[in-house]
């Protein structure tokens, strides 16, 4: 009995291997800091985050399946961000982002979160972030009844 109890757990801790070696930084992409301002309609935006979603590179003519973790970062009260991908406000990978901005709609705040409006929409954009020590980005939406 003794030996099935140590066999089931060499096993356990064999399994868990591959999680462990996995939770290191060997897949971490190289990042640069990243902060800006987001507004909707000329005002700024008070509330909600900003995704910077990495891309593959249409230039490279190879496929990339390890893109890279997106980076996020939270609207504060004077419309500002500072992304973060791996550690706090570290910044996001070098290279093409798709950015998608996000904030609920405050006339819609009873409806059910499935069917939550958005103020400017869910709207994503290109930009790419370099590896220099500062990428500020002022990030401009348009209300989607205004784009029509």
């Amino acid at each position: 009995m003794d030996r099935i109890k140590t066999l089931s757990a060499a096993l356990l801790l064999l399994s868990l291997l591959p999680v462990a070696v996995g939770c290191g930084n060997d897949h971490e992409k190289p990042v640069a800091p990243v902060r800006g301002t987001v507004k909707c309609d000329g005002e700024l935006l008070t509330e909600g985050i900003v995704y910077f979603l990495p891309m593959q590179d249409p230039t490279s003519g190879e496929v990339d399946t390890d893109i890279g973790k997106p980076g996020r970062g939270v609207l504060n009260e004077k419309g500002e961000f500072v992304i973060s991908t791996y550690y706090d406000e570290d910044g996001a990978k070098v290279g093409m982002h798709n950015v998608r901005v996000m904030q609920l709609d405050p006339e819609d705040d009873e409806a059910p979160v499935k069917d939550q409006g958005y103020a400017c929409g869910v709207q994503e954009q290109p930009l790419e972030v370099k590896d220099i020590s500062d990428n500020v980005f002022d990030i401009e939406l348009t209300h989607p009844r205004k784009r029509r």
